[in-house]
């Protein structure tokens, strides 16, 4: 999985770390945006 991770990242994580390589990433971490998201995903509903 490390191929992709440029040489800057391999030498600041640690073995067990990983690298988060989902685009928007922010949306799904960040407790604000993950429930302004959630309530948008229910109106649809």
């Amino acid at each position: 999985e490390k191929e992709f991770i440029p040489e800057l990242y391999e030498r600041r994580l640690a073995p067990q770390q990983k690298v988060n390589h989902f685009r928007n990433y922010q949306e799904l971490c960040r407790k604000d945006q993950l429930i302004k998201n959630l309530k948008k995903h229910k109106k649809m509903l």
